[in-house]
């Protein structure tokens, strides 16, 4: 029999035992808690992603398209002091969604950084929105020994890991996902098209198409007042270009990110009117919540050959002095060209017949309905089609536009090469296709 003294030993060692494993389910719910969770979603091209782990002190590569695949993992070693970077000189790794914007190579680094250093744009639109500072937060390798949060803030590798992470590096395009450490990825399979993020985004081009300037403001957080003083300017533009032809807002290669801190979609933009269209550079916005919608919080846009940030002029004035200016024959003709090849590579065979005159007649004297038939009937024969152009020339005679190039054409049982010209004729007040000569 179990004796008193024995019945309250066993009970103390069951307590210490039971408080033991509820601190290591406490413990373990918190770091999960602490763990960050990312939403990814891409409409176009797949992209590769960086996330750096500050807590292991590890560099991950990620493959971001239908199915998530870790490409490259190395260790890393960040800021000295834990935590978010708010200041210069704190000796803390930021913590956000970053980008790089160029590179230095060893001949132009101190020792310090090794065989090659990726600047990121740290800080910010967001960070400066929240009052944070510093600078030159890089991704570099190191000449010495690799050791953990040895760095003032920097994300260090060795330098042959960094000279391995360059051919995953594409500049303001490949985000660096700086977390403290990594939950679960979730890659969206779709564009949240029915989410409030694309609703924000189809409202956001309404309004430059056709709306006012309270609708375009009304999509902005009150935290973020954007520069407005080009709207007047634009809505003159825009007036005289819909006079003479119809203009679209076009959103290619979108690639959200969505973090429990922060949200953004980044995506090149295209104005185009009836022959032009017109690259108005890449756009990045961060959102954030506001009475239950989806708002804008921080506005960026590079352009070609430029830095994160907004220029003097806005690039909607820019690409609407494209539009209203003439277009030249050449350029008409380059247009023409370009879409036919297009159409013809994707075996579009509709989009690919609108190029041509109704008056069109081969060389071998098919009509332009035997000639569709005849080329439709290609198409099926083959898995794929590439045509591309080179060396384009034109000149004019009479009321014909001949049009001169070489050709390369490629499918998956042969290709060649040979200099083509198309005889082109106004129809309608659009150029077609009247004759092909080989």
């Amino acid at each position: 029999m179990f004796r008193p003294k024995q019945f309250v030993f066993l009970f103390t060692i069951i307590a210490i035992l039971l408080s033991f494993f509820i601190i290591a389910v406490e413990a373990k719910a918190k770091d999960t808690d602490s763990k960050e969770n990312i939403e990814i979603s891409f409409k176009g091209r797949e992209n590769y992603a960086v996330v750096v782990e500050k807590r292991i002190q590890k560099l991950t590569v990620l493959l971001i398209n239908e199915d998530l695949q870790t490409v490259k993992e190395f260790p890393c070693a960040t800021g000295r002091n834990k935590g978010d970077k708010h200041k210069e000189g704190d000796g803390k790794t930021p913590s956000g969604i970053y980008f790089v914007i160029g590179e230095f190579l060893d001949k132009d680094l101190a020792p310090i950084y090794g065989s090659r250093a990726f600047p990121l744009d740290y800080p910010n639109g967001l960070d400066q929105k929240n009052k944070k500072n510093g600078s030159a937060i890089w991704l570099h390798g190191t000449n010495k020994k690799l050791t953990a949060n040895q760095t003032n803030g920097c994300v260090a590798l060795k330098n042959q890991d960094i000279d391995t992470l360059k051919s995953y590096i594409q500049f303001n395009r490949t985000p660096i996902i700086i977390v403290e450490e990594l939950g679960e990825i979730t890659i969206l399979k779709d564009f949240p098209t029915n989410s409030s993020l694309n609703k924000i985004l189809s409202e956001r081009q309404q309004s430059l198409l056709s709306g006012s300037y309270h609708d375009l403001l009304s999509l902005y957080h009150p935290d973020y007042l954007p520069p407005i003083a080009w709207w007047s300017k634009w809505q003159r533009q825009r007036e005289s270009i819909v006079l003479s032809q119809k203009i679209k807002l076009e959103q290619r290669d979108l690639f959200y990110i969505s973090s429990p801190n922060q949200s953004l979609v980044l995506f090149d933009q295209f104005l185009s009117g009836k022959t032009k269209k017109i690259q108005m550079g890449t756009t990045k916005l961060f959102f954030a919540d506001y009475d239950g919608n989806r708002r804008i919080l921080s506005e960026e846009i590079r352009l070609s050959d430029g830095e994160w940030k907004l220029p003097i002029e806005n690039p909607v004035i820019a690409a609407g002095k494209h539009l209203l200016t003439p277009v030249t024959k050449l350029e008409e003709a380059n247009i023409l060209v370009n879409n036919w090849l297009k159409a013809w590579s994707k075996k579009d065979i509709k989009k690919y017949a609108s190029y041509y005159s109704s008056e069109f007649k081969s060389q071998k004297g098919l009509s332009l309905n035997q000639w569709v038939t005849y080329k439709k009937r290609l198409n099926s024969k083959y898995k794929y089609i590439t045509v591309t152009k080179q060396n384009l020339t034109i000149r004019e005679k009479d009321d014909r536009l001949y049009v001169s190039f070489i050709q390369k054409y490629k499918n998956n049982q042969f290709k060649s090469s040979a200099r083509k010209t198309l005889i082109l004729k106004t129809e309608n007040g659009d150029w077609k296709i009247i004759r092909e000569l080989v």
